[in-house]
Parts: C-alpha cells; structure tokens; sequence
C-alpha cells in the first residue's frame, strides 16, 4: 500500500508541473512567432568590391549619412572621418602643414599613412592631390583631398576597415571610404554656415548653392553645385602657451644620477641659432656658426661678436642664444618658428562641380 500512494503522489506532482508549465510554453511559441514576422530592413555596403550586409561583414564598417555632416557643421568629410576612433594623425588644415601642401585634407586610418587608406568616389578611383616634393608632409601616392568633393552632393560616406588590401592594392592596406553621391536631385538648395572659436577668431564661413534636375521620363538627372568656404589663420603667437615655444633641455644644475636635481628642465623661447631673418655673414671658409663673421662689440670695447646682417643690409651684432639642443637655442636672435606656424591654416576654396546620370534601360 505504501509502494502505490507513493507512486500515486508522485504523478500527481508530475502532472501537476506539466500544467504549470503549458502557459509558458505557450506564452514562448507566441513570442517566437512575433520575432519571426518582424522584418529587419537591410543596408548594403558598396564601399568594396564585394557586395555585403554590413549585419554579416566580418570586417569593421562605419557609415557617415550627410545629415551627420550638415548638422556638426563640417566643411568637409574629412572632419567627420577624423571623428572616428580609427582616425590617425590626418594632415588637415588645422595645425601647422608643409608649404607645398596648404589646404588639403587627407584621412590617415590607423594611423598608417595617408597614402594607404584609398579613397573611391561612387566605387570608382579619384583624381589624387598628393604634390610631388618631399616636403608635402604626406607620403607618395595618390591621396584624395576631400576638400574637392562637395558636400552638398553627399549622400553618405562608407568606410570598410583593414580588409581592401586584397581586392584593391597596397593603398586600401588601412581601409577604403567609399564617397556616395546623392541620385536624381531635384530642386535648389541655398545653404550658409558662420564659425569661430572661442577665443573669438579662426573665422569659418561657408556658402552653398546646389541644383538638379530630372528629364526623359526621370532617366536622365544632372546636379550641380557651387561651394565657397574661407577660413581664417590661428598662429602659434595667438595663444599663450604655443607662444611660449617650450623644449627641454639638460639642466646646468644637474651634478649627478643621485644628487637629487632634475636632468632635464624647460626652456622657452626656442630658436633655430644658424637662421635669421636678415642672414648672417659667413666666411669663405665655410658656413655654420663657427664660421661666422666677427665684428667689434659696440657695447663692450675689445671684445667681437659674431654678426648679421640688418634690414638695410649693415652688419650688426647677432645673439645665438642659450644652445638647448643641436641646432636649437633658447633666445637670441634666431629665427622664431612661432612666427611663422599655424593652429589652423588660412584656407580660401572654390568648388564648382557637376553631376550627370542616365538609365540607358529602364529598371
């Protein structure tokens, strides 16, 4: 008897759990069922070769809409790519740039060089502003400016990271950001945009004018627009502390590793000693400092100094200064690169750009 209640009890426990449970699992299909009709819309990269869902894609991929350019006020894409954290050191005009290259604006992903992050416009290869010097602060290649693309016609930006190397070459090793045009513009657009920093000056000021329009049956779209942007120089002298031309040094006071007394100390007013604004005179013997023409000390009789020459081409006494390092001086009369460098570079731009498509069948 004992064996059968025992038994008997313990299907009614069992039972009793089924029952419990047929509410959820019931409550489960239902959600199942509610998760299985929902749609996800998908959004196709066009940024390679290779068509893919950026929801499948194993490589890293970002996408930049033209609402996100217009609304940060970026004059070009360029400002909004260097937002991103794989961004490297660009060469933009903010900060100082090589002579040979004012103005451009070159994205640098992970920081492997401009000329290995290619640039397509609607999937295609651009015309390239990489100059040809040395002295262009970029590498050799064939870097885009992407202050020649328009934004007015920008439809979004799609960057695939690190993965172009295979399909494109060793200039896409860091990515490639594909540049998306809008299609069939309609209508005119006028648009204007005022800035400055906080300090009350590096004006910004960009004007636009955009139009298009569609023919034969909306086969055949053509789109234009005019860009102005000018933006106003901040020097090194515009601000306290790049004014002070900071570099470090060996401290005179420094005796020993143990004495307690820093190795190294800062120094203002950097110079670069062997340049000057007038030029100095040398010897026929030779150039650099130690070949330097000496004249009398007009200020201390018998003693000579060496000399430069003046603006009105008369030799007068020159300074070095306080050598810090090879090459470079703390004070003196050599030349002071805070005069001559840049925060933000003075840029003026006209872009001036037409669009056409046509559907030669119809789709």
């Amino acid at each position: 008897m004992n064996l059968k209640r025992n038994y008997l009890f313990g299907t009614t426990i069992l039972a009793g759990v089924i029952a419990m449970s047929a509410p959820v699992f019931a409550q489960t299909a239902e959600q199942t069922t509610e998760q299985q009709a929902t749609e996800v819309s998908e959004v196709v990269v066009t940024g390679s070769r290779i068509r893919r869902n950026d929801l499948t894609s194993a490589s890293p991929l970002t996408v930049v809409s033209s609402e996100t350019i217009d609304n940060k006020g970026f004059t070009n894409v360029a400002q909004a790519l260097n937002q991103q954290p794989v961004a490297g050191v660009p060469i933009t005009p903010d900060g100082d740039q090589a002579g040979f290259g004012v103005g451009r604006s070159f994205v640098n992903l992970f920081n492997l060089g401009t000329n290995r992050t290619l640039v397509l416009v609607n999937g295609r290869r651009f015309v390239g502003a990489n100059v040809s010097s040395i002295f262009s602060g970029a590498g050799a290649g064939g870097q885009v400016d992407f202050s020649s693309i328009p934004t007015a016609l920008i439809d979004r930006v799609e960057t695939v990271q690190a993965t172009g190397g295979a399909v494109y070459g060793s200039d896409a090793v860091a990515g490639v950001i594909n540049v998306i045009t809008k299609k069939n513009f309609e209508g005119v657009e006028v648009n204007a945009e005022y800035g400055l920093s906080e300090r009350g000056d590096g004006d910004q000021v960009r004007v636009r004018l955009t139009g298009g329009t569609s023919l034969l049956d909306d086969r055949w779209n053509v789109a234009g627009s005019y860009e102005y942007a000018e933006t106003d120089s901040i020097g090194y002298m515009d601000r306290d502390r790049t004014a002070l031309q900071m570099i470090r040094g060996s401290n005179p006071l420094n005796t020993s590793p143990t004495d307690g007394i820093p190795a190294q100390v800062w120094y203002f007013n950097r110079r670069i000693p062997e340049i000057t604004e007038g030029g100095l005179a040398f010897r026929t013997s030779g150039i650099g400092l130690a070949n330097v023409l000496t004249i009398a000390d007009p200020n201390n009789a018998g003693r000579r100094v060496m000399a430069q020459f003046a603006p009105d081409g008369s030799l007068v006494p020159y300074d070095p200064g306080q050598f810090v390092q090879a090459s470079i001086a703390s004070g003196g009369d050599g030349l002071n690169l805070a005069e001559l460098t840049s925060l933000q570079s003075p840029v003026t731009r006209h872009n001036a750009t037409v669009f056409s498509t046509f559907e030669i069948t119809p789709r």
